[in-house]
């Protein structure tokens, strides 16, 4: 940011919604969790979700999405994502169809990192899907209120 205020700047193109973040990668970040601990609330169940930016966010986990994030525009440069690489025709939960921009992206996962796929939604409240639990161990138990994802045994 030329003004310094340590916030991502937005490029937007004329006729696009192309969004982009000058922020990179910076290796000094720790990302890496052997386990991320969910919170439980009712039948809700959250977890943090780090970029390799070292910005976080809390993402509901909804069972009924099969890709990885869904994120509204602003998360997405906050996170440092790339910027759209695509558009996906998805089915919404309500049956209609629509069209929604893919971007693309890092975060810490698991003792590592992971390159994820982000659907770009309206909703400010952003979702983890089914997608990032390929492999995984994932246990709920809503009576402790307790949630956590780690590598499956």
């Amino acid at each position: 940011d030329p003004r310094g205020s340590g916030r991502p700047t937005l490029r937007v193109r004329a006729g696009s919604t192309a969004l982009r973040s000058t922020r990179r990668h910076d290796p000094a970040i720790e990302t890496r969790v052997s386990r991320l601990e969910g919170r439980v609330s009712g039948l809700r169940v959250t977890f943090p979700i780090r970029a390799t930016n070292g910005e976080a966010a809390d993402l509901l986990l909804d069972t009924g999405f099969q890709g990885e994030l869904a994120l509204d525009a602003a998360t997405l440069v906050r996170l440092g994502f790339d910027g759209p690489v695509g558009v996906s025709p998805v089915e919404l939960g309500g049956g209609s169809g629509a069209d929604l921009f893919v971007d693309q992206g890092r975060i810490g996962w698991l003792d590592g990192e992971l390159e994820v796929s982000a659907l770009m939604i309206q909703s400010t409240e952003g979702a983890m899907g089914l997608g990032l639990l390929r492999d995984v161990q994932f246990t709920l138990n809503t009576k402790s209120r307790h949630a956590a994802i780690e590598k499956a045994p």
